[in-house]
């Protein structure tokens, strides 16, 4: 609600303005009584001409005196009643699911008339994962609950507001975020009246608590599962807990709990006998007194790749940033790295050598009786040269790159380089390589062939150079080979790993250099980029790249998708235009596995790109089937609020009972907001055309009848 009132300031004495109308009168006075005709106006036309002279020259008068206009708006804004509805799966797990389900919405609908008719303000948000800004389509289909996360963003969002109070209707159960009780204090004054949903008495029910197995398994090799399984009932009863891998049993063993709520873990060793992707299911025997059984069973998938990828290492001396770039290396399942130092005691590499999938070789000169076994390998080779030593030996090998040394060093820095396509630097990487300490690198100059692609350059203030940091060889068909200067990589890594413990951007200049030097050439012009995997409470989200012949980004394509369901129903899409790239978000998947095809017509041909996706199951709501209003009275306390009952039984929590309990506690008001603007009267275009039209006015009927 806004008031707007308006009046005029003028900071002069009542004289001044005498003074001006007298000055005004006169003129008009003189104009109309000295000069006149006598075949003019009559007398009382004169006077009608000479006021409007007046009050023309009255009012720029005023204007010279610097009048302002003064305007005051008054709003008042009501308080807000604020609404959470928890709206995961577990909300609607009891028996009668579609009648409380109703009885929910209505009391929502309800809600929302009770407010307005309270004079309050309604704002009512549901939640499971992310908190969304209307509640109309409840649907309780969430695969999470993050209470602590929708506190936290009901915090930011109403920061500084009028809150009357905030409404929470739950179950209780948690199971992702912050925990709330620590998020509700920092509401502030802000009472939470806390209303119960759900059964919260003890049944009986068997239930897989957690399942952990290796998501990488080569095949022939063996890898372990463990599962844990809990047990609730009236009194221990035996029950079988199995591991089947489609229709064929891989695992089972009984299990007879040694009290009435008992938990045990079991751990299996399961050989890898299939390529690809694998789902295994863990399931417990249902009980014939079990109400919930959607917990009995859960899924996960194993990834089963051929075989492990040798790296090895051919080095002159450990050193830091050698030390980075085989930790992250180490830390993945899929490479097998080793390790030989040639200043240091070592066994014959020769084996390695020839096992290797890719070489990485760090700090070797010229005089390094390895450097002519590397020559003779086929792998794919990383060259990593912290000092000119090391490039005068990597320039030694006739590779199209020759670096010729000023004998100095020099601190740089390093930005991605536009336009590199051979994979894509994580969206944070300008800022990482550019963040202090800077490297040590050599100082010389470079000759690069055409052969060669930079994927960073350095920068020396806000100028990138042509120097490279890190380079490929981009000729398709020979072996790859990649070059990497400078020292100080690993600084880099631990000034990123301050903020973002996995330093995604440092990762990558490792393991994107590895994956591109062992992975098949690929010059194909459409490319599509999809996760393996995808929980089935997130959006899957693809993307597409297209490709003149000169490997320059093409817009305005047209790329459909064809998706394939676990049950053989095909789904059609389409990418969006997104810069140079195409996006698709498909939101989220029942669980299962997905095949996917991407087509597009490219230069009147058809490309197409195909792979599969698996959509992995969120069930932690299905973990346990008891409401905790505790956690739920305990909120209501620590805010000032209070915890009103249950939604079923109790007739207290009736949308107009919560109402008249907010109204009734001490809390915020209506709050009056007022604010004045000034404004020049001479800035008002409306006062000048009025001036202008009087002075036509007068000018014409003076000039057709008195005649001058």
């Amino acid at each position: 609600m806004s008031q707007l009132a308006m009046d005029w300031v003028l900071e002069v004495s009542n004289w001044t303005l005498l003074g001006v109308a007298l000055a005004a009168g006169m003129s008009a006075w003189f104009l109309y009584r000295i000069y006149h005709s006598e075949a003019g106006l009559k007398q009382s036309g004169r006077w009608a001409l000479g006021l409007i002279r007046f009050i023309v020259l009255a009012a720029i008068g005023v204007l010279l005196l610097k009048p302002l206009l003064r305007q005051t708006t008054e709003e008042i804004e009501r308080p807000i009643g604020v609404v959470l509805m928890d709206d995961s799966r577990s909300m609607t797990m009891s028996a009668d699911s579609t009648e409380l389900a109703a009885n929910l919405r209505e009391w929502t609908s309800g809600m929302r008339s009770a407010l307005a008719d309270a004079g309050l303000e309604a704002a009512i948000y549901r939640f499971s994962g992310d908190l969304v800004a209307e509640a109309d389509d409840l649907t309780w289909t969430g695969e999470r609950t993050d209470l602590g996360g929708a506190l936290s963003a009901i915090k930011d969002r109403y920061a500084h507001r009028n809150i009357k109070g905030i409404v929470l209707v739950s179950d209780g159960r948690i199971n992702r975020g912050v925990d709330p009780e620590y998020e509700a204090p920092g509401l502030g004054n802000i009472p939470l009246w806390t209303i119960g949903v759900g059964d919260t008495t003890d049944r009986a029910d068997r239930w897989i608590a957690e399942v952990a197995c290796n998501r990488v398994a080569y095949l022939g090799n063996a890898f372990p599962m463990e599962a844990l399984v809990r047990f609730r009932g009236p009194v221990p009863e035996p029950l079988t807990v199995r591991v089947s891998q489609g229709d064929r049993l891989v695992a089972q063993e009984r299990w007879v709990p040694n009290s009435t709520d008992d938990i045990q873990r079991f751990t299996w060793l399961l050989e890898a006998t299939d390529l690809g992707t694998q789902r295994y299911d863990v399931s417990v025997s249902v009980g014939n007194d079990e109400l919930l059984t959607q917990n009995n069973r859960a899924a996960v998938y194993v990834d089963v790749l051929e075989k492990q990828k040798t790296i090895a290492i051919a080095a002159h001396a450990p050193h830091p940033d050698l030390g980075h770039a085989i930790a992250t290396l180490v830390a993945q399942e899929a490479y097998d790295v080793r390790v030989h130092y040639e200043r240091l005691p070592h066994a014959d590499w020769s084996d390695d050598l020839k096992a290797a999938d890719a070489l990485i070789v760090h700090d070797l000169e010229a005089d390094s009786d390895w450097i002519q076994d590397i020559l003779s390998s086929e792998a794919p080779v990383w060259w990593m040269a912290t000092g000119s030593p090391s490039l005068a030996a990597f320039s030694s090998l006739q590779l199209g790159a020759s670096f010729s040394s000023k004998g100095l060093t020099h601190r740089v820095y390093g930005a991605p380089t536009e336009g590199f396509t051979f994979f894509q630097w994580p969206a944070d990487a300008a800022r990482a390589f550019r963040s202090p300490p800077a490297l040590l690198a050599p100082l010389g100059e470079w000759n690069l062939s055409p052969a060669w692609n930079p994927a960073l350059q350095v920068t020396l203030g806000g100028l990138i150079t042509k120097e490279p940091l890190l380079a490929f060889r981009t000729v398709s068909g020979e072996r790859r080979w990649a070059i990497s200067t400078g020292s100080g990589w690993w600084r880099w890594r631990m000034e990123e790993g301050i903020t973002q413990p996995d330093a995604p951007v440092l990762s990558a200049w490792v393991t994107s250099t590895i994956q591109y030097l062992t992975s098949r050439s690929d010059v194909r012009r459409f490319r599509v980029n999809a996760p393996n995997r995808c929980a089935s409470d997130d959006s899957f989200l693809m993307r597409a790249e297209i490709y003149d012949g000169a490997l320059n980004p093409l817009s305005g394509a047209n790329i459909q998708l064809y998706l394939t369901t676990p049950e053989g129903k095909e789904l059609k899409g389409a990418f969006v235009e997104s810069g140079n790239r195409y996006r698709l978000d498909w939101g989220k998947l029942a669980p299962g596995t997905y095949a996917w095809r991407a087509e597009t017509l490219l230069e009147g041909e058809l490309q197409s790109s195909t792979g599969e996706v698996v959509i992995e199951s969120t069930s932690i709501e299905w973990t346990a089937d008891r409401a905790d209003h505790g956690l739920l009275l305990r909120l209501a306390e620590r805010t000032g609020g209070q915890f009103i009952g249950t939604l079923s039984d109790d007739p207290s929590a009736s949308p107009q009972s919560v109402v008249d309990r907010m109204v009734e506690a001490k809390g915020a008001q209506p709050v009056l907001f007022e604010e004045i603007k000034l404004q020049d009267a001479v800035e008002l275009p409306s006062i000048l055309v009025l001036l202008v039209i009087l002075l036509s006015l007068e000018w014409i009927f003076r000039r057709r009848t008195i005649g001058y």
